[in-house]
């Protein structure tokens, strides 16, 4: 660039002196001037449209490397959760659900204050339902959403509660009578746990639920959000 600045200042120069000159030298020297304009001209053109790519080019690098990193933030933070994870034993969320249900021959009875043990499962992903207790344990804090539905045998009237430790959160009740053989009732609630809160469904009355030894007629099921 400083060569090309030279140049115009020496074509400058020339064409005062040459100004002076006899008019047959002074023609040829604006021959020579133009010429000289010319091709100076067609440079600064070359140059013009050579930064242009340049810049274009430049860009279009500033814009792969955004690209890159913001691919590269992402894995890294998806990397980092998956390994704190699997460092924390802690299952997904969605990989925490169940459900199952309570499968005898006719009947089930039932006790005040009892859990309900629903011993037939159908699913247990990330293994916090306990079929031997009847209870689900949070295995992580979150938001978890549970099921129950129940159906009475006769005229029994039954009711029973979805507890949070102990604590009612719910209650359902299937109210028999001659006129009403077999009542069923259900019930949902969404509740916030902390890791190792326990949930499970508690009985409130003394009774029986009708069953079936081949197919769950109450059941118990919960998912995290």
């Amino acid at each position: 660039m400083g060569c090309k600045l030279l140049s115009v200042f020496l074509l400058v120069f020339m064409f005062d002196k040459i100004s002076t000159f006899p008019e047959e030298h002074q023609i040829k020297a604006d021959g020579r001037l133009e010429g000289m304009f010319n091709t100076l001209s067609q440079e600064v053109t070359s140059l013009k449209k050579l930064w242009a790519n340049d810049v274009t080019r430049i860009k279009g690098q500033i814009t792969r490397l955004e690209k890159q990193m913001y691919l590269l933030q992402e894995s890294t933070v998806s990397g980092f959760t998956q390994r704190h994870r699997r460092a924390a034993h802690l299952p997904s969320r969605s990989s925490v659900h169940f459900s199952a249900g309570i499968r005898a021959e006719s009947h089930y009875g039932v006790s005040d204050g009892a859990a309900l043990i629903f011993q037939h499962v159908t699913a247990n992903t990330g293994n916090a339902y306990d079929p031997n207790l009847g209870i689900f344990t949070a295995p992580t804090n979150g938001t978890y959403v549970f099921f129950s539905t129940i159906l009475s045998a006769n005229t029994y009237n039954v009711w029973v509660d979805i507890v949070k430790n102990g604590v009612s959160q719910v209650r359902e009740g299937a109210h028999g009578s001659m006129n009403t053989l077999y009542p069923s009732a259900s019930n949902v609630v969404i509740l916030d746990l902390f890791q190792g809160d326990k949930v499970w469904v508690r009985s409130g009355t003394t009774g029986a639920l009708y069953t079936h030894e081949d197919s769950s007629l109450s059941t118990f099921s919960g998912f995290m959000l």
